[in-house]
């Protein structure tokens, strides 16, 4: 786990960090996860109750055919909208490393979802 980056959202503090492979353009296996706990200090745990601190870890974002190695992201709000700023590997670009940011939208029972365009 690395780039941990902290959010608070209502009652819950989220705490997204990577996971995996990075900086191997095409075959960077880098994705994003993401716990949630009501202090600040954790522990953070996942959807099923896993604490991320011994591997858990529900997975908010991960690569496809599109874009591999999703990852190293910040949170933020803009407008009061909820964003995601990430970097992924563009496959149809050669595997060349491009920023993203994707609208992060909440479910009904407080997890975020990625948005993405396409």
């Amino acid at each position: 786990m690395e780039a941990p980056f902290i959010f608070q959202k209502g009652k819950y503090y989220y705490l997204f960090a990577s996971i995996d492979y990075c900086c191997k353009g095409v075959n960077s296996s880098y994705k994003m996860i993401v716990g949630r706990s009501k202090k600040l200090v954790g522990p953070y745990v996942d959807k099923e109750g896993n604490a991320l601190q011994t591997g858990g870890g529900t997975i908010l974002l991960a690569g496809d055919s599109k874009w591999h190695g999703v990852g190293h992201n910040a949170v933020e709000t803009f407008d009061g909208k909820d964003y995601i700023i990430f970097h992924g590997y563009d496959a149809q670009d050669e595997g060349k490393p491009k920023l993203r940011i994707e609208e992060l939208r909440w479910t009904k029972d407080g997890w975020p979802k990625v948005m993405t365009k396409e």
